[in-house]
């Protein structure tokens, strides 16, 4: 879900603070895995995932390392005497979609054509149970739950109307779900209008929204991913959409528990909102004290929120933005000067033009990010890896007092780590990667590695390796 992926080092600071197993996610539409984002809750996570592919369930209960997290297969959707069902009957599932108009279904077409007619696996497996999550909840003895997801291509809206008469006493703070950009004004089809209308009357606001384009077949666009899926330029389909509660709201804010408003605050960071984060931490700073130093969390959100040459402690950042420091202005194409200080605004670095390069060979449109995929976060973990076990060698320390010399007599600071935290989207990790990359490059070419190279042989041959 393209609306999870904030810096996670405050949640991550924030939950080692909450109870084993106090923060309960429940998502609908599991295959693949939770999202990386989660995992960030440590012990604190606990739940609940549900998917129709009985394979795909058995292989996720199997590699699951939490104990609390728990792994069902089965269909979920609303009681067959729902209200909501009853007046979908007769209607088709998703009307209006054009599915068939996109080039994306030409290429699956020709694919399916090529690899000729699957094999017929009817009854070789088992009929699924259909699962109604406020039944389930109450018979799992799960009587808190703080998060949905949902993205299951058919029956999310049915399941949020299923859930709408339990968000109060389940103490649901948000909901995550895939919307359609199509649709009739039917209040039945689930379409992003009718999924706004009903979460806004469960007292949640619009916090993430995300547009996946696809183009017609009649002129088809270039798709931005390897595989035939969403692509550059064409109608707006599908998107992700996050709700959460507003505990900041000058009207109709809920009244919520210390726990509760630290989970909201997880929440906002994780969907790539430190400022309506740090809002939640100012806002409630007394009740939040106790629990976790509200000062340091801030310090936290504003290295995740921050820019170039922005501050990086709160105070700092906020007398910046009340002083209208350059570096909250964003420099116009061809604009000249520098991009820090007093004086005239910037024009676009190297860093900045790099990006848009990357931006346009991933594909993606003017002013659209692109997200980091799995194999890019794993390479920016290893590289970080790396370079801290040379800043930790014993090579490193040992020749400390020679560097700060040197850098006193040059009068310079001595070359900082590469910053931490997740990078936004796909072309900031790789200038994540070039910038790790550089500053390995530059330790094992230093001096200091260079002069302790017969100590670190000498050692080796004392261990036998």
């Amino acid at each position: 879900m393209d609306v999870l992926v904030g810096d996670p080092s405050f949640a991550v600071f924030v939950s080692r603070h909450l109870p084993a197993g106090s923060f309960t996610l429940v998502d609908i539409g599991c295959s693949g895995g939770l999202q990386r984002s989660w995992r960030a809750l440590g012990p604190a996570l606990r739940g609940v995932g549900f998917d129709a592919d009985a394979a795909e369930i058995d292989r996720l209960a199997a590699r699951e390392s939490n104990p609390l997290l728990r792994y069902v297969a089965g269909y979920v959707s609303a009681p067959e005497d729902h209200p909501f069902l009853q007046a979908r009957a007769g209607r088709p599932r998703l009307p209006g979609n054009p599915w068939s108009r996109l080039s994306v279904a030409r290429t699956l077409q020709r694919r399916e054509a090529a690899a000729g007619d699957p094999a017929d696996e009817a009854g070789t497996t088992k009929p699924l149970p259909k699962i109604v999550l406020p039944s389930f909840l109450d018979e799992a003895g799960i009587t808190d739950v703080d998060f949905v997801k949902l993205d299951i291509d058919g029956d999310d809206l049915a399941v949020m109307h299923s859930l709408a008469g339990s968000v109060g006493r389940l103490g649901l703070l948000g909901i995550g779900v895939e919307v359609n950009y199509f649709g009739t004004d039917d209040p039945t089809d689930h379409s992003f209008h009718n999924t706004d209308r009903l979460l806004r009357g469960l007292g949640f606001d619009l916090f993430g929204l995300t547009v996946r384009h696809y183009s017609n077949a009649a002129l088809p666009s270039r798709y931005i991913y390897d595989f035939p899926t969403e692509t550059r330029f064409g109608r707006p389909l599908q998107g992700d959409a996050l709700y959460l509660l507003d505990p900041c709201a000058a009207e109709g804010a809920t009244a919520l528990s210390q726990a509760k408003l630290a989970k909201l605050a997880i929440l906002f960071s994780l969907g790539g909102l430190p400022d309506c984060a740090a809002e939640v931490l100012v806002r409630h700073r007394d009740m939040l004290a106790p629990l976790f130093d509200v000062d340091a969390a801030l310090d936290i959100l504003v290295r995740s929120a921050r820019d170039g040459d922005m501050p990086e402690s709160y105070p700092a950042y906020q007398a910046a933005f009340a002083a209208e420091a350059r570096c909250f202005f964003t420099a116009p194409p061809g604009a000249a000067g520098q991009a820090g200080g007093t004086g005239p605004v910037a024009a676009a670095s190297p860093d900045e033009i790099l990006l848009r390069q990357l931006q346009g060979e991933q594909g993606a449109a003017p002013g659209r990010e692109v997200w980091p995929d799995e194999q890019l976060l794993m390479r920016i973990e290893e590289l970080s890896a790396e370079a801290q076990a040379l800043r930790a060698s014993t090579s490193w320390r040992v020749t400390a007092p020679l560097r700060a010399m040197v850098n006193r007599a040059n009068g310079r600071a001595e070359a900082r780590s590469v910053e931490t935290g997740w990078p936004r989207d796909a072309a900031a990790a790789m200038l994540r990667i070039e910038a790790l990359t550089k500053e390995i490059a530059a330790l094992r070419s230093s001096t200091s590695w260079r002069v302790t190279a017969p100590l670190r042989s000498a050692v080796r041959l004392v261990r036998g390796r």
